[in-house]
C-alpha cells in the first residue's frame, strides 16, 4: 500500500482467525491503514484481501462483507450531544438492521458492553472508558462476524484499560476480533494471536506466551524494567531495524 512516494505497508501476507487477534507496533507501523483496507474504507494499490475465500476486488463481495464488520476507529468523530441509545439506534439504521429489530439490538450491545443504567446519558457526561464502551457497542449492533478496533484503549486510565480489556477477551468469543494497540500489555492478556507490525512490515507473529521468551539483547539496560512481554516486542522492533 503506498500513498504517493510513500510505502506504508509493503509484503504483507497475514491470516487472522477466530478470537483476539492483537495487531501490535509503533506509531507509524502501518497499523491503522491495514484496518481501513480491512474495513474497505481503503482500497489497497497492490494485492488483495480474501473473506471466506472470496476476493474483497468484487464490489458485490466487497459490500457483503461490509454488513459483516463492525469498525471502532481510533478517532470516532465527535458524537456528544448523542445519547448511548441515540448512538446505536443512529448506526443500527446505517448498517442496515431491519426497524423491526433495532430497539431490541440497541439494548442488547448496550447491555453486552455495560452501560444498560447509562443508556439515556449523553457521551460528553461520560468517563473515557463508558464513552469507549459505547462506540464498541455501536461496533456490535449489526451482530458482525468481524469487530475492528483500532487502539481501543488509547487515553484510557489503568482501571478503565483493565476493563475494557475483559470486555475485549468476551468479544473474541464466537467472533473475529482485530485488535490494533502500540500497548504490549493489551494483546498480551488478551490475544490468542499476536502480529508484530513495524514500518509497514510484517515481522513477528505467534501467541503472547511466544512472545514473552524471545528474550532482550544480554546486558541492555532498558530491558530490566520491561516485562517479558515487552521486551519480546522490543526485541523484535529493534531487530526489524526500528530507531525507536
Amino acid at each position: 500500500m503506498t500513498f504517493g512516494r510513500t510505502r506504508a505497508l509493503w509484503a504483507l501476507s497475514v491470516g487472522f482467525s477466530q478470537g483476539v487477534n492483537g495487531i501490535l507496533g509503533p506509531n507509524g507501523a502501518g497499523k491503522t491503514t491495514l484496518f481501513r483496507i480491512l474495513t474497505g474504507s481503503l482500497r489497497p494499490t497492490s494485492g488483495f484481501v480474501l473473506w471466506q475465500g472470496e476476493s474483497l476486488r468484487d464490489r458485490n463481495w466487497m459490500k457483503k462483507y461490509q454488513r459483516q464488520v463492525g469498525y471502532l476507529p481510533q478517532d470516532p468523530g465527535w458524537f456528544e450531544g448523542f445519547t448511548v441509545g441515540e448512538l446505536c439506534a443512529y448506526f443500527a439504521e446505517l448498517r442496515g438492521v431491519p426497524r423491526s429489530d433495532r430497539a431490541k439490538r440497541v439494548a442488547h450491545v448496550i447491555e453486552v458492553v455495560g452501560l444498560g443504567a447509562e443508556a439515556k446519558r449523553r457521551l460528553k457526561d461520560l468517563s473515557g472508558g463508558q464513552r469507549r464502551r459505547a462506540f464498541i457497542a455501536q461496533a456490535l449492533v449489526h451482530d458482525p462476524a468481524v469487530v475492528v478496533l483500532d487502539e481501543p484503549t488509547s487515553g484510557l486510565d489503568p482501571i478503565q484499560r483493565v476493563q475494557l480489556r475483559a470486555l475485549v477477551a468476551e468479544l473474541g468469543r464466537g467472533r473475529i476480533v482485530l485488535l490494533s494497540t502500540h500497548l504490549v500489555e493489551d494483546v498480551a492478556q488478551t490475544a490468542q494471536r499476536v502480529f508484530i507490525l513495524d514500518a509497514g512490515r510484517l515481522v513477528w507473529q505467534g501467541s503472547p506466551a511466544e512472545l514473552a521468551t524471545v528474550g532482550w539483547p544480554t546486558g541492555d539496560a532498558d530491558g530490566a524494567v520491561a516485562t517479558a512481554y515487552e521486551r519480546g516486542f522490543l526485541s523484535m522492533i529493534q531487530g526489524s531495524g526500528h530507531d525507536g
